[in-house]
């Protein structure tokens, strides 16, 4: 028994030996790092993660986007992405507004538009109301480049307008037709859903996490009870956000982050006293949050996934809204520019974007899937805007020519 003991007792002892042995030797190969604890072995970045907080005026449309010139001209934030003011959805576009260069406008609603538009339909004409984020706003393009534009060129007797603001989720789509319905007559209402930039945004609220310094901290939808309800942020205004949190997340944030943001995973942003400086203990940590999120992106897409759910009550709500105004609702699905060659190329994924497409249709929604149509088209036809990263203008053109084909096809135009 003595033995025994003995044996237990050397075991242990050379577990701890051990333990502090690798972590004495190992604070010797870690370089500090202003993203993170700090960089082991020149590639492994250890929690806790540093989240940017910036003051608001680092966003002010007037300021130079990165020193772009086109044209000899100093392209502006406003001009990329717009001009805005806080809003019930966190932010919305400020009406009657023109960026610098005048590559982004807004008219008396805070569509993209330098036309003023009259809440009654013109007549003879049909109206049709678009809802999206930055792919329907379509930023870093000026506003006779966007696929909106284009459609309004195809006929004189049909009239879009383009409600979409960069940045938006679903749910702030919903809050922002909510607010337009009520201010404009139509007969067609159009949400424009882009998978792989709005799934994860439904279960975010901090857009920082998403790599935005200085992004408003937005309201999410959550499923309870079978509907819809809106998780409102706990800030009244950014001013009050960012004096908070500027030196190190507060309590009341870091509740509200664990409570309603999935993409934040305390293991990966936050440090347990004591344990928490341990190197083992961050390996571990950097472990389990690595898989959780390998986890909530490749289910993402799925029907039974929080962000589907959320996305497919979303549409069923303006679905019914629209119903109720004696209207008719179409849910446009278009890829993001990054997807298009996945799909010809990865069994996997095109197989669950198919079974996410026919949930919403199951529901009984007039549904357009770009992506077919899309990824059938070579790089040379599909061009990038200056960000790089959306649509440009050779590519807004086809998706004019899509899209107007298919409402046709569907009987929706006259």
């Amino acid at each position: 028994m003595k033995k025994n003991f003995q044996y237990i007792f050397l075991f242990c002892a050379s577990v701890i030996f051990c333990v502090l042995l690798f972590e004495f030797t190992a604070r010797f190969f870690i370089k500090p790092s202003p993203e993170c604890y700090g960089i082991l072995f020149n590639h492994i970045e250890l929690p806790p993660f540093t989240l940017k907080i910036t003051p608001r005026e680092h966003a002010y449309s007037d300021k130079p986007a990165d020193n772009m010139i086109v044209d000899g001209k100093k392209i502006t934030n406003g001009d990329l992405l717009g001009i805005f003011h806080p809003d019930i959805a966190g932010y919305a576009p400020k009406e009657n507004a023109v960026s610098r260069n005048g590559w982004w406008q807004s008219n008396n609603l805070g569509a993209r538009s330098p036309t003023d538009i009259a809440k009654s339909i013109p007549l003879g004409k049909q109206r049709v109301i678009i809802f999206g984020e930055s792919f329907t706003d379509c930023v870093a393009v000026p506003g006779n480049e966007t696929w909106p534009f284009f459609l309004n060129n195809k006929s004189k007797n049909v009239e879009f307008l383009n409600f979409g603001v960069g940045g938006y989720d679903m749910g702030q789509c919903l809050l922002r037709y909510e607010t337009i319905r009520k201010k404009v007559d139509y007969d067609i209402a159009m949400l424009v859903f882009v998978p792989g930039a709005d799934l994860p945004r439904e279960i975010n609220v901090l857009r920082q996490i998403q790599g935005w310094p200085n992004a408003s901290f937005m309201p999410r939808f959550i499923v309870e009870d079978n509907q819809l309800k809106l998780i409102k942020s706990p800030y009244k205004a950014y001013d009050d956000f960012y004096r908070e949190n500027k030196n190190q997340f507060s309590v009341r944030l870091k509740e509200h982050l664990r409570a309603y943001d999935r993409l934040y995973f305390s293991l990966k942003y936050e440090s347990p006293p004591f344990w928490g400086e341990s190197i083992l203990y961050k390996l571990l940590a950097r472990l389990v949050y690595t898989y959780q999120n390998k986890t909530l992106w490749r289910d993402i897409m799925m029907p039974k996934s929080e962000a589907m759910a959320i996305s497919l009550k979303i549409f069923e709500k303006m679905n019914e809204g629209v119903k109720h105004d004696g209207k008719k609702f179409v849910l446009v699905v278009l890829p993001e520019s990054g997807g298009l060659s996945r799909y010809n190329k990865d069994h996997k994924f095109q197989q669950h974007r198919d079974e996410m497409v026919s949930s919403i249709e199951k529901e009984g929604i007039i549904c357009i899937d770009l992506m077919k149509d899309l990824s059938a088209m070579s790089p040379e036809q599909l061009d990038r805007a200056y960000d790089g990263v959306h649509y440009g203008p050779k590519a807004n053109k086809i998706i004019a020519e899509i899209l107007w084909r298919k409402l046709k096809d569907l009987k929706l135009l006259y």
